[in-house]
């Protein structure tokens, strides 16, 4: 039991904290954690190191990278790096995929097939 509650046993616990102090506290967690790494890779480094790997896949093995995105909510330089590596991938391949998004934009919401060069959603 937690000191100071007085709620009988059993009862929800009630947290008090204010979302700017939660997200405070989260950065200051993060960059705790984020120092300590040595090397840091850069934008461009991102999409290097995973163009490589994109490049070696067969068209069928492409759409399971860009299915296996679906459903990802987090985002930072490596997922910025990861999927720009993998619309430029597509673009090399002439594989439309203006079901799924634009040269602005790709929504990762729904999988998708690959019908001959098309991208078509799934569902």
């Amino acid at each position: 039991m937690f000191m100071g509650h007085n709620s009988p046993p059993g009862a929800p616990i009630k947290i008090k904290m204010s979302f700017n102090k939660l997200l405070f506290r989260n950065l200051v967690n993060s960059y705790r954690f984020n120092r300590h790494l040595p090397n840091s890779m850069t934008f461009k480094e991102y999409y290097d190191y995973f163009k490589k790997d994109l490049d070696l896949l067969s068209d069928d093995a492409l759409i399971a990278r860009f299915n296996s995105q679906v459903g990802i909510r987090a985002f930072g330089v490596a997922r910025q790096g990861k999927l720009s590596a993998l619309r430029a991938s597509l673009d090399e391949r002439n594989i439309d995929y203006s079901a799924v998004g634009d040269a602005q934009t790709m929504r990762f919401d729904r999988e998708v097939r690959l019908v001959g060069k098309k991208i078509e959603v799934v569902g």
